[in-house]
């Protein structure tokens, strides 16, 4: 059972809509300066082949951490919000809310770190140890809801919405995180040279047309970036998905 040192009553949570519609920091377009990729997009589209210009763009100036400091700086820095004057973070999946430690990391079994690209996946890419630290597909969870997601693809499952739901080998995730965990899956695909299934890929590519860009992804883009020099060119661009014919 979760206890009340951890987890937030239902009356203390932000929501996903007020989350959504956050203000842009006044910092959040100085990226424009440094990403001038508009000319190699035009050239790449003639060509019918723009992965590696979306790789370049993915991974410019970045600065991957370890896994542990990754951690720390998701939970301290990137997904940490405000609860009545408490430190916390909202999991995905479960969309539970739990107060953060003042230092080091909360309880493993209670709430630790989703990879959305599965972490036993990520071995089949370039540089496991950037990509399993990488903060664009990383998220507080639930640990009994990550541990029922696994490994498994996302796909649909005919569920409520507002509740994740396993069926088969898949797993739906609430729709508020669908177009989210599509741009995060494109994002490593691209960066880490990792290919997604053709179902998965369809289903993904739905869901980012059907789930737009809000403006709390992109805060959250923009804190990553802060913090490890990159950017997600879905966030930044999501027609750009259009570019890649095949992930």
């Amino acid at each position: 059972m979760l206890t009340s040192a951890f987890v937030l009553a239902a009356s203390q949570l932000t929501s996903s809509a007020a989350l959504a519609e956050q203000a842009l920091p006044e910092s959040y377009f100085s990226y424009e300066a440094v990403y001038q990729f508009q000319e190699s997009i035009t050239t790449c589209q003639r060509y019918q082949d723009c992965r590696v210009v979306l790789s370049e763009y993915a991974l410019l100036n970045s600065d991957i951490m370890s896994y542990d400091q990754a951690r720390i700086n998701m939970f301290h820095e990137v997904d940490v919000i405000d609860g009545d004057g408490e430190r916390v973070v909202q999991t995905v999946y479960a969309l539970k809310t739990f107060r953060v430690p003042d230092y080091g990391l909360p309880k493993h079994t209670i709430v630790n770190t989703e990879h959305t690209f599965p972490r036993s996946l990520l071995k089949r890419g370039r540089d496991y140890r950037k990509s399993q630290a990488d903060l664009m597909h990383l998220f507080p969870a639930v640990s009994t809801v990550n541990s029922k997601r696994g490994s498994r693809p996302f796909g649909d499952c005919e569920g409520n919405g507002d509740e994740w739901k396993v069926c088969g080998n898949g797993f739906e995730p609430p729709h508020v995180h669908k177009g989210t965990i599509a741009r995060a899956m494109f994002y490593v695909s691209v960066a880490y040279d990792l290919p997604i299934d053709t179902k998965q890929e369809e289903t993904l590519r739905s869901w980012s047309r059907q789930y737009p860009v809000t403006n709390a992804e992109r805060v959250r883009a923009h804190r990553v970036y802060q913090i490890q020099g990159n950017r997600n060119p879905f966030v930044d661009h999501p027609e750009w998905i259009d570019l890649i014919i095949d992930f």
